[in-house]
């Protein structure tokens, strides 16, 4: 009974290690020349309140402050006011943001590069960057995205963003240059002037879904399509769903909702088809699982048989 009980233990240890979501608490960062409210966690992120909040997270990265797992919201709509911006971690600098940038259903405003290089609000981005607008402003450069140039490493992501910013480069995307992350339920609506151009990626993308755009040709950015995306684009991203601002329109345009994502019976068959991969598999770990327990117990019964009859022989002789 001891050995049964021991592989009760085990089994129940190794199902939790497996199926339970993992939840990391990430390093409060502090630093001297600056100061952000918040902890940097994901119940209270580090929060960016204005331009300068924005402009203080920017010098930070660049800097060569990570914020590796650490938390941004931005709370309020920031405008830039057509300044020159140096993007958030300059190409080719390495110093690149790998945190979770979460915008907080908000957008920026009157975003300004003007000078040449791989340009964005980020230059390179390592991290994740979520429910995030550019409502407008010009990016000038060389191979240009509005959200950021180029990936520094296939972990980036750009979930739940849009951008009206217009594009000037030799070679620009609506949401990014050339990008080794994902880009997710994102939309443009934007002008581009250059060589070559690619409404959502202008060179190549290691993935995309539920990306769409206006432009003179086509007008297929709509707030249900988008909202109808969520569950899928928060699978890919292995980002909490409720995470995600949903949208809506106000009579003339695509805007955030106030509101966040939440789960409705109706969404049921959006998240098996989502999440369907995971429950065949975890199902069919279960299923093996209670196999092996019964196997042993079965033979642990057998071999027990065995014994107290050898010891039942033993005591008759």
């Amino acid at each position: 009974m001891k050995k049964i009980g021991c592989l009760m233990i085990f089994v129940a240890l190794f199902v939790t290690l497996c199926f339970v979501p993992q939840f990391a608490l990430a390093d409060v960062y502090t630093d001297s020349d600056f100061s952000f409210s918040g902890k940097g966690t994901k119940a209270s992120p580090y929060l960016i309140q204005n331009a300068d909040d924005l402009k203080n997270f920017r010098d930070a990265v660049n800097n060569g402050n990570k914020f590796e797992d650490i938390y941004f919201c931005q709370t309020a709509n920031i405008d830039l006011k057509s300044e020159e911006w140096i993007p958030i971690g300059v190409f080719g600098g390495k110093n690149y943001f790998y945190g979770i940038y979460d915008g907080g259903g908000h957008y920026i405003e009157n975003l300004l590069i003007s000078k040449s290089g791989n340009n964005g609000l980020f230059g390179m981005l390592g991290g994740v960057v979520m429910n995030l607008g550019i409502e407008s402003g010009e990016i000038h450069g060389g191979c240009i995205g509005s959200f950021t140039s180029h990936a520094a490493g296939d972990k980036a992501v750009i979930i739940n963003c849009y951008n009206k910013a217009s594009i000037y480069g030799g070679r620009g995307g609506g949401i990014a240059d050339n990008f080794n992350g994902i880009i997710l339920n994102c939309w443009t609506d934007c002008e581009f002037f250059g060589k070559e151009h690619g409404d959502i990626y202008s060179y190549d993308c290691s993935r995309m879904l539920n990306c769409y755009t206006n432009n003179g040709e086509k007008n297929e950015v709509n707030a249900d399509v988008l909202n109808d995306g969520i569950i899928m684009a928060a699978s890919k991203a292995e980002i909490d769903m409720n995470d995600l601002y949903m949208w809506d329109f106000d009579g003339e345009k695509v805007i955030f909702s106030k509101e966040k994502y939440t789960f409705t019976i109706s969404d049921l068959p959006q998240w098996i088809i989502a999440y369907g991969t995971w429950l065949i598999f975890g199902g069919i770990m279960a299923v093996a699982l209670l196999i092996i327990l019964y196997e042993f117990i079965r033979k642990n019964k057998i071999q027990d048989k065995i014994i107290n009859a050898e010891i039942q022989e033993n005591s008759s002789q």
